[in-house]
């Protein structure tokens, strides 16, 4: 069984000393597939909680007073998932929006009312709007752009300084309160898989 618990680097998630262990040694059990399934059944759990709290989070995202553009949908982005071996919160790809909320905007893009807006933009004159620096405007609508750092250490977002706005900070308030039951609640579902697959 799992012998210890304990944080990752920037509290931004647990690691369990053992499971990978235990869930190899399943192997050997007859009800060794109900088990996983169980565990992972457990950690979806685990990830919806934190799903859930992330999404509230995504929707009280503001910039100067005012609310971050599409926050609704943006929220919808954040999805939680689990594996017999782990928790996990997914940033969707697909959802623009959520990359917004979560990592900030260097551009901003600025809708051409008129034809007029156009010249001296170095743009077609088909052009609908143009991709402005952020910094560069009177109001600033999404949250500062917390660079690419990431993408070229490979340390996004565990041990990196620079991290994003909604998931990280959440993921480190959730894992005190996972941590202190997660050995009861993970013994209880493989005991209780168990006897329910004699």
């Amino acid at each position: 069984m799992a012998k210890n618990i304990f944080k990752t680097t920037s509290d931004t998630g647990i690691a369990v000393e053992g499971l990978n262990d235990t869930i190899r040694g399943l192997r050997e059990l007859s009800a060794g597939s109900e088990v996983r399934k169980a565990l992972r059944v457990l950690h979806k759990d685990i990830s919806k909680q934190v799903e859930n709290r992330t999404r509230i989070e995504a929707l009280k995202q503001s910039v100067n007073g005012r609310p971050a553009p599409k926050r609704t949908q943006g929220a919808k982005g954040y999805v939680g998932g689990g594996t017999d071996r782990s928790a996990y919160l997914d940033i969707r790809k697909t959802n623009k929006f959520v990359r917004n909320l979560e990592f900030g905007r260097d551009y901003q893009f600025l809708n051409f009312y008129s034809k007029t807006q156009a010249k001296g933009s170095n743009v077609s004159a088909n052009a609908t709007g143009i991709f402005y620096p952020a910094n560069q405007l009177k109001r600033r609508v999404y949250k500062k752009w917390v660079g690419n750092k990431w993408r070229s250490t490979g340390v996004f977002p565990e041990g990196a300084k620079i991290h994003g706005y909604v998931a990280e900070p959440t993921i480190a308030k959730a894992v005190p309160s996972i941590t202190e039951d997660y050995s009861d609640r993970m013994f209880e579902t493989v005991k209780k898989a168990i006897k329910e697959n004699k």
